[in-house]
């Protein structure tokens, strides 16, 4: 049975990991999300990917408005993170993966869901092996 939960070792924490994801990652943009992706050098966990969220502050000033569209990226991750590691976890490598708000109004969840769900089936065919 798959585990849905988003678990502490499962985020990305460190600000040297969000350096790296802005300055050697790839990217993939869908709107109203940008994700960035790269691999990182951590001792490996039980998690292939480490997750991020961000929203700016610059469309969103009100840290409320920033912290909701934060808690559906997360939950739209959460629920959908199936897509992404599939059946099995094939990764010789740990990836960070972050996530990035990019609308300048708030869209409904259920676009940001489906959004999530086309990014994560690209990573998944980008970066697994068979």
């Amino acid at each position: 049975m798959y585990s849905f939960s988003f678990p502490r070792e499962e985020k990305l924490k460190h600000q040297r990991f969000f350096d790296l994801l802005f300055k050697e990652g790839k990217s993939k943009y869908k709107y109203p999300i940008r994700m960035l992706w790269a691999p990182i050098m951590q001792p490996r966990n039980k998690f292939s990917f480490l997750i991020g969220v961000t929203a700016p502050k610059k469309f969103y000033p009100k840290a409320y408005q920033r912290n909701r569209l934060k808690r559906q990226l997360r939950e739209a991750y959460r629920t959908n993170k199936s897509i992404l590691y599939g059946d099995h976890n094939y990764l010789h490598a740990q990836y960070g993966v972050l996530f990035i708000y990019t609308a300048k109004e708030p869209e409904t969840y259920a676009k940001i869901e489906n959004t999530m769900k086309v990014l994560l089936s690209y990573l998944h065919k980008e970066l697994m092996v068979y």
